[in-house]
C-alpha cells in the first residue's frame, strides 16, 4: 500500500503539504520514509525549519492564489477550503483520500 501511494505521488510535478501540524508532519514523515528525493513544498501560516534539501517552504498570505502553482495539494483537516475555486478544490486531497484511492477494497469504516 505504501508503495502505491508513493507511486501515485510521483505522478505529480509540484506537490504541496498544506498545514504542518500533526497531520502535515506525519504526511511529510511518511513520504520521507519511502522517498527521500520527492520534491515537496510545505505551506503553513507559521515558519517551519526542516533540514531537507528537497523541501521548499512557503509561509502563506493569500492562500488560494498561492495554491494555483501546485498539481496536488495534501491538505490537513485544520485548514478551511471555504471560498476556494473549483480549480483549487480539484487539486486537494488528504491522507485518507490517498489511502482510499490506492487500497479501498481493504478499508472498512
Amino acid at each position: 500500500m505504501q508503495d502505491k501511494i508513493i507511486e501515485k505521488l510521483k505522478q505529480y510535478n509540484n506537490i504541496a503539504i498544506l498545514g504542518f501540524g500533526k497531520e502535515g508532519t506525519s504526511t511529510y514523515n511518511f513520504i520521507r520514509r519511502h522517498d527521500k528525493n520527492l520534491q515537496l513544498t510545505i505551506m503553513d501560516a507559521n515558519e517551519i525549519k526542516i533540514d531537507d534539501s528537497n523541501i521548499r517552504y512557503k509561509k502563506y498570505n493569500n492562500l488560494e492564489s498561492e495554491l494555483e502553482e501546485f498539481d496536488l495539494i495534501i491538505k490537513t483537516p485544520g485548514i478551511s477550503t471555504k471560498g476556494f475555486s473549483k480549480n483549487i478544490l480539484n487539486k486537494i486531497t488528504s491522507q485518507i483520500e490517498l489511502l482510499l484511492e490506492v487500497d479501498s477494497k481493504n478499508i472498512i469504516g
